[in-house]
């Protein structure tokens, strides 16, 4: 089963909104700049306008591709630097559940997380709770996704009775 991740087009004209209004501030401190003549005293103001317009892009632009086969899930994020994959074989998956602000506080500790979910997806946030392998030991990893309630049962299905999640 594959999925994609999808854009909801209220999200799409806020985030085109918000873009405008950064590229406009940039435009007009470049405006000030040309107008006073010193740089030195608004290099940070434009560094920050472009940071996050930057952000902004980098965090809405991106596509995910979900898809499950007989041993593992694979998750492919195109975005404007190339993809990258991530694959999760299910005996690794130890959780999936709703994403809450404070998952596993002080009983679990994640060593890395990866958000494979686009911003401008209204749907809700899973995560996926895993075990990575690696030379020495192991570290527990998560991944926050966004999807149909299809795939999720379809997840549901091949995953391990411990890791199921309460739909």
């Amino acid at each position: 089963m594959i999925e994609h991740s999808i854009r909801d087009s209220r999200a799409v004209k806020g985030v085109l909104l918000a873009t405008v209004i950064l590229l406009a501030m940039i435009c007009f401190t470049i405006y000030r700049i040309l107008d006073i003549g010193f740089f030195a005293r608004l290099r940070l103001e434009i560094y920050a306008e472009l940071v996050l317009t930057g952000l902004l892009i980098l965090r809405c632009y991106p596509k995910y591709t979900y898809s499950l086969s007989s041993k593992y899930i694979l998750v492919t994020k195109k975005g404007l630097f190339g993809s990258t994959t991530h694959k999760v074989f299910y005996n690794e998956v130890f959780g999936l559940t709703r994403y809450k602000a404070q998952l596993g506080g002080s009983f679990i500790k994640f060593r890395r997380t990866f958000r494979v979910n686009s911003a401008l997806d209204g749907r809700d946030i899973w995560v996926l709770a895993y075990t990575f392998p690696k030379k020495k030991g192991s570290e527990n990893r998560r991944m926050y996704m966004k999807m149909s309630e299809e795939f999720l049962l379809a997840l549901n299905k091949k995953l391990p009775n411990s890791a199921k999640a309460i739909v």
